[in-house]
């Protein structure tokens, strides 16, 4: 196992945290990549000013937009069919925010990237879907659990929750559904 701790970790490159356990009292991401592959303790939560926030692991305060363009995406920089899950405290999206998933397999069983928040999530401010990976044809269309969450959602009544979705291709429109 290993252990960091800080009081506020401010990342411009690459901030890799494989195993073990990290505690910040606030992070600021502002460009680059943080990749979390164990648990990350913020006290003050994760802010994303820049860059991507990826990886399989666990941040355990809030994730919250910033003031510059970044994405969510769990296997960002893994081959395609790579699939997991970012867990988050909560969640909190703006204009600047994409939510990016590599999507496999459909259905109820999905094997996808997922995004699993444990507390609340709030879309008021927007953001935008990306699907930089997926199968194509009959066997991508379906039902994909990207975004879980068992507390409240804050979102717009505009279609698709404010999330700007992808563009249609090859006849495949998506959709976000809270049911």
């Amino acid at each position: 196992d290993a252990s960091l701790v800080a009081n506020t970790i401010t990342n411009n490159g690459t901030f890799t945290q494989s195993a073990g356990t990290a505690t910040a009292g606030q992070f600021m991401q502002n460009a680059g990549i943080v990749s979390i592959g164990g648990i990350l303790t913020t006290t003050s939560g994760l802010t994303l000013n820049g860059g991507i926030l990826s990886g399989y692991g666990t941040i355990t305060g809030a994730v919250t937009a910033g003031t510059g363009p970044h994405t969510i995406a769990p296997s960002s920089g893994l081959s395609s069919t790579s699939t997991g899950t970012l867990t988050v405290g909560s969640l909190t999206t703006n204009a600047n925010t994409t939510l990016a998933f590599n999507l496999v397999t459909p259905g109820a069983s999905s094997v996808s990237d997922r995004l699993v928040v444990t507390g609340n999530v709030d879309l008021t401010a927007g953001g935008k879907l990306a699907i930089p990976n997926t199968t194509t044809g009959a066997p991508s269309l379906g039902y994909y659990q990207a975004l879980q969450y068992p507390g409240t959602l804050t979102a717009p009544a505009s279609p698709n929750l404010g999330i700007t979705m992808p563009a249609v291709a090859n006849n495949v429109a998506y959709v976000l559904d809270t049911n």
